[in-house]
């Protein structure tokens, strides 16, 4: 049976490697084990300082190949590396949840019954370098687009933002947490 794994590097990659050629052989031993014949025709070359002849069994040179590219011994290792690394990773995502938990804010710049009015005071925005966006929504037959700026990853940003756009266009802008 396959069971899937998330591989996020290399090195996640080599350590499953290594795991699962080490089960695949504690599986399938007594079939890779050498015959007494192989065993002999083994120790007879290396006595005569003859070279080892080819295995005849194309699992076992594979995994002979395979021990020489990921050896066994550095598993503890890999082990190691992949907690740290799991431990960094969810540190990083815990400090993504406490920011997003501060929460973001927006500038709720105006809001208009025609969706043009609104898509042509953002791309004025826009184009005085804001960022933003227009969100529309229905209540009991009537939609309404409002024009909102940001996200501002702080409150004193978004206020500077607002209190800029109510002095310089006439607007009443308002600081809102995102939800």
């Amino acid at each position: 049976m396959l069971t899937p794994r998330i591989v996020r590097d290399p090195q996640d990659l080599e350590r499953l490697t290594v795991e699962n050629r080490e089960r695949f052989r504690s599986a399938s031993a007594p079939a890779l084990d050498l015959t007494d014949q192989e065993k002999e025709e083994r120790r007879k070359a290396l006595e005569a300082g003859v070279p080892l002849p080819i295995d005849p069994n194309p699992v076992r040179r594979e995994l002979e190949r395979h021990d020489q590219r990921y050896p066994v011994e550095k598993l503890p290792e890999l082990r190691q590396e992949s907690i740290e690394r799991e431990k960094a990773r969810a540190q990083e995502i815990e400090e993504l949840k406490k920011k997003e938990a501060a929460g973001s804010y927006l500038v709720q710049v105006a809001h208009f019954s025609s969706a043009e009015e609104a898509v042509a005071l953002l791309q004025k925005l826009i184009a005085q370098g804001y960022d933003g966006t227009v969100f529309s929504r229905s209540e009991q037959g009537e939609t309404t687009h409002w024009v909102q700026l940001g996200p501002y990853t702080n409150q004193v940003k978004a206020q500077a933002v607002a209190r800029d756009l109510n002095a310089s266009q006439g607007l009443q802008a308002l600081v809102v947490l995102e939800p």
